[in-house]
Order: C-alpha cells, then sequence, then structure tokens
C-alpha cells in the first residue's frame, strides 16, 4: 500500500503535502486483505498440521498399537504352566467330543467311541506334561504332528491345532501322514 502519491500529476485525491487522502495499492502488489468485506466472503486460511500429522508419522503410530495388540493376543494365548491351560482352555472352543482329564502332573484331551461290540474305545489321547511336552496316540499307537507344533508347547492355540487334527484322523483308520514312533 502507498499513502504517497507516486503520480505528480494527479493533484485530485492528495492533500498539500502530497498525502493521498485514501491508501492505494501498488502497481506489483496482488490484493490479499478485504478488512470491510463480509465474513462469509473471504477464506481463512487453515492452521498448519502439526508435525505428527505427517502421513508417515500417522502410519508409525498406528503400526505401534498394532504392535501392541499383537502382543496382547500373546500374552492372552500363551501358556507356561498346567493351570494356565486348565484356565485358558476355558474360553476356547474345543472340538466335539474331546474331554479333559486334568491330573497333578497332566493334562490328557480324549476322544472316545463306542464299538459294534458296545465296547468304548479311545480314539486319541493328547498328554500334556508340567514341562509342556505332550505325546499323542492315536488308536493304540504314538504318533508325531512336529508339522504342527514344536517339540513343547507355548500357547493355547496350539492345542486346538492339535486337537482339531487329531479329530478327523479318529473317523478312518491311521493315515500314512503319521508318522510312527
Amino acid at each position: 500500500m502507498e499513502s504517497r502519491d507516486s503520480n505528480p500529476r494527479r493533484k485530485r485525491r492528495r492533500s498539500d503535502s502530497g498525502h493521498l487522502s485514501r491508501k492505494r495499492l501498488l502497481q506489483a502488489a496482488i490484493p490479499s486483505q478485504f478488512p470491510n468485506t463480509r465474513s462469509y466472503l473471504s477464506k481463512t486460511c487453515p492452521n498448519p498440521r502439526p508435525g505428527l500429522a505427517s502421513s508417515s508419522s500417522v502410519l508409525e503410530v498406528e503400526k505401534r498399537v498394532l504392535h501392541k495388540q499383537i502382543d496382547q493376543i500373546f500374552i492372552k494365548e500363551s501358556i507356561a504352566s498346567l493351570q494356565d491351560i486348565v484356565t485358558k482352555a476355558k474360553s476356547v472352543c474345543l472340538p466335539a467330543g474331546v474331554e479333559c482329564l486334568v491330573q497333578e502332573s497332566k493334562i490328557r484331551y480324549i476322544s472316545l467311541d463306542e464299538t459294534d461290540a458296545l465296547k468304548i474305545e479311545v480314539q486319541f489321547c493328547l498328554t500334556i506334561k508340567a514341562n509342556m511336552q505332550y505325546f499323542m496316540v492315536v488308536r493304540n499307537k504314538r504318533v508325531s504332528v512336529e508339522h504342527i507344533a514344536r517339540d513343547t508347547l507355548s500357547s493355547i492355540t496350539e492345542i486346538v491345532n492339535i486337537l482339531s487334527f487329531l479329530m478327523p484322523s479318529t473317523k478312518i483308520s491311521i493315515p500314512a501322514a503319521f508318522p510312527l514312533i
């Protein structure tokens, strides 16, 4: 804005001292402030985004939250003792027809079947020792499922997976996929 007239020929709009009665824009100026206009006619600039709102930082925060949730799931699933198995097995869905027998130093999951001669046979038995090692017997033969779980169990989901894997195998003869021990 200029308050002194730069054009000496213009006499109407200036006083004797050379000051303009109203301020004027310079030739190269771009009008940007309009103080007397209505508020709905002029836009206000939004506040700048804070540094935490960048896309990479938002993704980083979401990643940390997701990792915390995953850690909570692993803590909820992990087992370290037979008592953990007993308490956490109540909240999971075991396959139908599987019964749990709790003893002092081991837990057994068994499935029973009635034969044609009205005898009861053990279809399979999963025995878990206090040190979280386990072994399985399917129709009186010891088998291994190393492709499903490690030597020692560390989560309740591993137990459910082993039981689910053993369940269908009881309806047919022992498949060749079971390595006999």
